[in-house]
């Protein structure tokens, strides 16, 4: 028997759960095929890429060359989508170096450190843009939907504009569980910011 166990988006991402990994030891010690998928850090490492945010600050780019960034949307939209346009360079161009340093011995030199918290900081504000009034940042998930009801869960993660997470579950992480064709899935979650 083959299981995949996921660990799913969002989890403060320093701060990895030993939930999953005490039962992967447990099971592979009776026998069992397990593969471990922690989607906490592999969403908050594609997210937090040059590659993930460029598309997002063009589309802006585009739509404000058009007129149409901030037309009719409510007052602290149109202030994210102004700060967006304004901070949106720097962030795309420093977010890749900004993930090297939190990941090597830089990260503990108080002014680099410090600034590379910050553009990650800042990189999820811009990645939950286009999702308003959904918000991503490195200690949770806030989502319009109450994660407390059957009826608001499955509306959020049917909402394509909504979800932080929708396309990128949809085009890169479902498939490759699917290709891992596991017997059975266990999703560990140790949050309600998690269930959506």
């Amino acid at each position: 028997m083959k299981a995949l166990l996921v660990f799913p988006p969002c989890w403060h991402p320093i701060m990895p759960h030993m939930a999953l990994p005490s039962l992967a030891a447990y099971l592979r010690a009776r026998g069992m095929e397990v593969v471990q998928r922690d989607l906490n850090i592999e969403v908050y490492d594609a997210i937090l890429s040059r590659r993930y945010l460029a598309p997002i600050l063009r589309r802006l780019e585009r739509e404000d060359r058009k007129g149409r960034a901030i037309h009719g949307m409510p007052k602290a939209q149109a202030e994210l989508v102004a700060w967006a346009l304004s901070a949106g360079p720097a962030l795309v161009a420093q977010v890749d170096q900004a993930k090297r340093t939190v990941r090597s011995p830089a990260f503990y030199q108080a002014r680099q450190g410090s600034k590379a918290l910050f553009t990650l900081v800042d990189a999820l504000r811009l990645a939950s843009v286009p999702h308003y009034p959904s918000t991503l940042n490195l200690t949770g998930y806030d989502s319009p939907y109450p994660p407390d009801s059957s009826e608001a869960i499955l509306a959020a993660v049917r909402d394509r504009e909504h979800n932080v997470f929708y396309h990128l579950l949809e085009s890169t992480f479902v498939p490759q569980i699917a290709r891992e064709e596991p017997d059975v899935v266990g999703i560990s979650l140790t949050s309600s910011r998690q269930v959506i």
